[in-house]
């Protein structure tokens, strides 16, 4: 008993520790601090996988460029993005991509 006891301790305690650590470690990564004022490039953002990307990114304070080939849907995106989140924090976006393409 006295020599497994020596064995199983050790192991018990190292995977513990482990579990702690990977516990840590994926907190840190679903937590808003991990996509907060970091650049999220969306393309295709008007695709159903897009506008959810884009909402889970706006809602943990990325801070997105939406790209997409319908220019109203993008404009349908982020009006509704811009509906939910904090005024204090939002910055209108240039419309220099738009008046690159030639729209308005």
């Amino acid at each position: 008993m006295g020599v497994t006891a020596v064995f199983i301790l050790p192991l018990l305690l190292l995977g513990i520790s482990g579990l702690l650590f990977i516990y840590q470690e994926v907190s840190r990564l679903w937590s808003k601090s991990a996509v907060q004022n970091k650049v999220v490039v969306l393309t295709d953002a008007i695709s159903g996988l897009g506008k959810e990307c884009a909402r889970v990114f706006h809602a943990g304070g990325a801070r997105l460029v939406l790209c997409g080939k319908n220019w109203e849907r993008l404009e349908t995106l982020y009006d509704a993005l811009i509906s939910v989140a904090d005024p204090s924090k939002v910055r209108a976006s240039g419309s220099w991509l738009g008046d690159a393409l030639g729209h308005p």
